[in-house]
């Protein structure tokens, strides 16, 4: 019985030690960022994290329910911090921004349509301070305005890892 506790113990020292060295990490992960988002719209989502409270977020991707491609670039940054007392070891901030969305769709008689609009991503991310990734989902008013002025909405969820 002895040799097991002993076993057991060497065995989860890495682990114990790991998580303590995790939860002095306070600061979510800073770098460059790639993943996935699906919803509207479903593609690759790109990251860099300038600081602790705001980073670039883009995605190529397709967009199922406008039948186009979908590229965008935002700037987000901090709103709040959502706290958990129950689990320490994760973030939950709130986070808002503006970007620009680029779309290139199918037109009438075979021409290609190239659109261009303003998007206002309001979202949450869910940061474990164990692993540098994130994971998100937000809602995002646009405003078309080319060729014609309108509005809608996109929304997705995603995750990423930071290298």
């Amino acid at each position: 019985m002895k040799k097991i506790s002993i076993g057991l113990l060497v065995a989860l020292l890495p682990t114990a030690s790991y998580a303590a060295e995790a939860k002095t990490r306070t600061e979510p992960p800073k770098g460059f960022g790639v993943g996935i988002v699906l919803g509207v719209p479903t593609g690759v989502s790109l990251g860099y994290r300038i600081s602790s409270k705001s980073h670039f977020d883009a995605a190529v991707a397709w967009s199922v329910t406008q039948d186009s491609v979908h590229m965008h670039v935002d700037y987000l940054f901090e709103l709040m911090q959502i706290v958990d007392p129950n689990a320490p070891m994760y973030q939950f901030p709130l986070y808002s921004g503006v970007g620009m969305r680029f779309q290139v769709a199918p037109g009438n008689g075979g021409s290609v349509g190239t659109f261009m609009g303003v998007r206002a991503p309001i979202g949450i991310t869910f940061l474990p301070q164990v692993a540098p990734f994130e994971v998100f989902a937000e809602i995002v008013p646009v405003m078309s305005l080319y060729p014609s002025t309108r509005f809608g909405f996109d929304g997705a969820i995603g995750a990423r890892y930071y290298f």
